[in-house]
């Protein structure tokens, strides 16, 4: 009976799609927070866009607390190289929004695709990491294109511009 044939579903499928449903959705959220900074800017200061964004976080925090079967999952192991990073993610924080506030987002996400380029750059000083000719021409490239966006000479380069460079160098110690 052909009636009777069916596909047989394939779980894997199924988590691939709801894995790229959730990066969608996280992608989406993650630029309507840029957005979000971008038309707050203009009417407050980087340290209060911050503040809030923390303070909408932090029920999240309460809940994982609350899961948790006690709140050694939140002590952190290494508290100085805890707190080193969480005053690299503040002072990131804090130049970032500076930048999105005075910034085209073009350009701000222009000099923020550094980034992936500082981690690289960090990742063979600190840890080691091995820079072929491959790695060190995709480096070069990267800085020849953001150098093109940008086209320094027809522009001014400003304040919010240097934030942005100081906000990919932060995002990058951050990572590594």
């Amino acid at each position: 009976d052909r009636g009777a044939m069916t596909t047989p579903s394939h779980p894997l499928s199924q988590n691939a799609l709801k894995g790229a449903i959730y990066g969608f959705a996280a992608m989406g959220l993650y630029s309507l927070s840029d957005i979000t900074i971008k038309f707050l800017g203009s009417d407050y200061s980087p340290v209060q866009i911050l503040f809030f964004s923390g303070m909408a976080g932090f029920p999240l925090v309460i809940a994982q607390m609350m899961v948790s079967a006690s709140g050694q999952s939140l002590r952190p192991v290494l508290p100085r190289w805890t707190a080193a990073r969480m005053a690299i993610i503040v002072v990131n924080g804090l130049l970032v929004s500076y930048a999105f506030a005075n910034l085209p987002l073009s350009q701000a996400y222009a000099i923020f695709f550094l980034m992936p380029l500082f981690i690289c750059i960090l990742a063979a000083l600190f840890l080691g990491e091995p820079i072929d000719l491959p790695r060190g021409a995709a480096v070069l490239a990267g800085l020849i294109g953001v150098a093109n966006v940008l086209r320094p000479g027809q522009m001014p380069l400003t304040l919010a511009h240097l934030a942005a460079l100081l906000g990919a160098s932060f995002g990058a110690r951050y990572y590594i």
